[in-house]
């Protein structure tokens, strides 16, 4: 997904794979062509609620580092995503992408620098 950031959204560019934060590795930080942070989560199997959890933690995370000005933008990207979770993620305001390009568990193991 690093090498093709359109797949989630025209325009983006990663800024950085597997960021550490205090918080946990975000998978990408990235800006959007409008200059704005991106803070994207991979999952390849159906996203939940922790998923959400754990990106909301990395948004915070970036927001804190970042002038107050900065605008940060949470994506969850993942095939699909439980009823609750996508509750959870338009009320925190972060953005859900419908990706079905992410390889799976065994693909990525056999290719481990996809993303």
């Amino acid at each position: 997904m690093a090498r093709q950031p359109e797949l989630i959204e025209p325009g983006l560019r990663v800024l950085e794979r597997e960021l550490l934060s205090g918080v946990g590795d975000m998978d990408l930080y990235a800006q959007d062509s409008q200059g704005r942070y991106v803070v994207v989560e991979l999952k390849r199997a159906k996203a939940t609620q922790e998923a959400v959890h754990q990106l909301s933690r990395y948004v915070n995370a970036v927001r804190a580092s970042l002038p107050l000005a900065a605008v940060v933008r949470g994506v969850l990207a993942a095939p699909s995503i439980s009823r609750p979770a996508a509750l959870t993620l338009e009320r925190l305001s972060l953005e859900f992408k419908e990706i079905h390009a992410l390889p799976s568990a065994q693909e990525a193991a056999a290719q481990p620098q996809l993303f």
